[in-house]
C-alpha cells in the first residue's frame, strides 16, 4: 500500500474513534433513564394558607405554601434507573389550615424519557 493509502486509512480510523467517543459522551448526557413529572397541587382549604409537602417514590421533593383555594405546579425529574418502567407513588400532604392533615396520592407507571402530569388536591 502506498504512503497516501496508509494516511487515508489512519484518517478514517481517527474519524471513527472520534465519532464513537462523541456518541458515547452524548449517550452519557442523555436523560433516557429520567422522566418528567408535572405535579399540580391544589388547596381545598377555603380560608387559610397551608404548608404542602410533595413526595415522589417516598422521597420529599418539595415543600411550599398554598393560599386558600390556590394551585401550584412543580416539575420534578425522576430517574427511573435501569428498569424499563416502574410504578411510583406521588403524594402531597398539607398541614395547617384548620382542617388537620390532608393528603392525596396517585400511583403512576413511569418510563424513562416520558412526561407525566398528576393533579393532587389537599
Amino acid at each position: 500500500m502506498s504512503k497516501n493509502g496508509w494516511v487515508a486509512v489512519c484518517v478514517v480510523i481517527l474519524v471513527a474513534i472520534v465519532a464513537l467517543r462523541l456518541g458515547f459522551e452524548a449517550g452519557e448526557r442523555s436523560d433516557g433513564d429520567a422522566c418528567t413529572i408535572e405535579i399540580e397541587i391544589s388547596s381545598t382549604h377555603v380560608t387559610q394558607t397551608v404548608t404542602v409537602s410533595v413526595y415522589v417514590d417516598g422521597s420529599q421533593v418539595s415543600t411550599t405554601s398554598l393560599g386558600p383555594m390556590a394551585s401550584k405546579e412543580i416539575t420534578y425529574h425522576y430517574n427511573v434507573g435501569s428498569a424499563n418502567s416502574k410504578t411510583i407513588i406521588v403524594k402531597a400532604v398539607s398541614t395547617g389550615g384548620g382542617l388537620g392533615t390532608v393528603s392525596d396520592s396517585a400511583n403512576l407507571s413511569v418510563k424513562g424519557g416520558s412526561s407525566y402530569h398528576v393533579t393532587l388536591d389537599v
